[in-house]
């Protein structure tokens, strides 16, 4: 049972029980579950001397202001892992990335680190076959579509990356698109890994990218996931025109992060319009075949629980040898790509929800203080009473039931606590 505070702002005891409360999922003990995102794009691992011990440590030391609380750390790296796609630039890519998991273990002590990729059009290996045709070349295959007839030797342009990416549990198929379900406690992220590098060129190959339809379709299935997580190297305006529509579309609508590379230049942008939003986060450049007076790289800390996304870039300083923070961006991530119809709450609604009905201030929560909850527990196994005193754990507390029924049983206040509950709800 929930009973709730007057408006006045006096703290009251309410009690609440288990049995009236609900949700379909277990999350109650992943409280507070933070998610680590280390975002790298364009190493150009080349076939010199690429890293060296100083690189890594470097990184390591920048994550000390986003590492606390963190249980979780996910490493996205979205293309150009080398500078022409060899072997051997890909081992040498496999060997840093062993070297900085291990380093961010023995400093942090986090031993869930996950690794997803996906190539770019340094990845590919312009040896092998035709090699790069250039623009003419896909001119000629975007006029008579014969990007099914060539797929077959695109592909095989990527054997380098794709031994590469089987070692770190992607593209084990070699498809376009590499869709993997990767849980935290009782959290699904879906993670669309997306294959830009086939016909691509060193030259300007934009327009012609491909993608299959299907495929397209396929990006649009959630799987019953909390979150949708997108990774591309060239962004979508780089597909041919047959498919470049749909994908946007799909892409915006269904992605709560978008990860790119290939520009050489870092963004964060949010893309809203009355039905959903989408945060998009552009890499810069890590190094270049051995050189890292340019090197960026971002962080993003996600709590599973509240939605909550924060952002940093960070800039290698060459005169200082470390890695400045910069560009923090504090943000929540959209509910609404739950909504396959479209229905959403007016924002005109969401405005009003906060007014003051009293016309004291300009929001009631200038003056309003959240009630003292108290959770009655079984009588017959220990009697014990939980305190809670905000918002964020009362929603993780109402997460936690497998059923539940939200009453509120006092009259005084119920406006106040229900506003506020709707509110944090969207």
């Amino acid at each position: 049972m929930l009973k709730e505070s007057d408006e006045t702002g006096i703290k009251k005891r309410i009690a609440f029980s288990k049995d009236n409360m609900v949700n379909t999922r277990e999350k109650g003990s992943d409280k507070g579950m933070k998610l680590l995102i280390i975002h790298l794009s364009d190493m150009h691992f080349g076939n010199g001397e690429n890293y060296g011990n100083n690189n890594v440590n470097s990184i390591v030391n920048a994550l000390n202001t986003s590492i606390y609380s963190i249980q979780h750390i996910l490493i996205i790296i979205s293309g150009d892992l080398t500078f022409s796609g060899k072997p051997q630039q890909c081992i040498e890519v496999a060997k840093f990335l062993d070297f900085l998991s291990k380093a961010i273990i023995q400093r942090y002590e986090i031993r869930d680190i996950r690794f997803v990729m996906v190539p770019g059009n340094h990845d590919v290996d312009y040896d092998i076959g035709l090699g790069d045709g250039g623009r003419d070349w896909l001119e000629k295959v975007e006029n008579e579509n014969l990007f099914e007839t060539e797929l077959p030797h695109e592909i095989e342009k990527l054997a380098a990356f794709y031994d590469l990416a089987v070692r770190f549990r992607c593209f084990r198929n070699k498809n376009l698109l590499n869709k993997k379900i990767i849980e935290y406690g009782a959290y699904r992220i879906c993670i669309n890994l997306i294959n830009t590098a086939v016909f691509s060129s060193l030259d300007e190959d934009m327009s012609y990218h491909y993608l299959r339809e299907s495929d397209v379709d396929r990006l649009g299935e959630q799987d019953d996931c909390d979150y949708v997580f997108s990774v591309m190297h060239h962004p979508h305006s780089w597909f041919n025109w047959r498919v470049t529509n749909k994908l946007e579309t799909v892409l915006f609508e269904k992605s709560d992060l978008i990860f790119m590379g290939h520009k050489h230049y870092e963004t964060t942008r949010i893309i809203t319009d009355s039905k959903n939003s989408v945060h998009i986060l552009s890499g810069g450049m890590l190094s270049n075949q051995g050189n890292w007076d340019k090197s960026v790289f971002h962080v993003g800390i996600l709590d599973l629980l509240t939605r909550n996304f924060l952002t940093k870039k960070y800039q290698w300083e060459k005169a200082e040898a470390v890695y400045l923070e910069k560009d923090v961006h504090n943000n929540k991530l959209s509910k609404d790509r739950y909504n396959p119809i479209g229905i959403s709450v007016q924002t005109e609604y969401l405005n009003s929800i906060n007014q003051d009905g009293f016309m004291i201030t300009n929001s009631f929560l200038n003056y309003f203080v959240f009630p003292l909850l108290e959770e009655q527990k079984d009588e017959k196994k220990d009697g014990c009473t939980n305190d809670i005193d905000n918002m964020e754990d009362f929603l993780a507390k109402l997460a936690s039931f497998k059923k539940s029924l939200y009453q509120v049983l006092m009259i005084q206040g119920k406006p106040c606590y229900q506003r506020l509950f709707f509110a944090n709800c969207q």
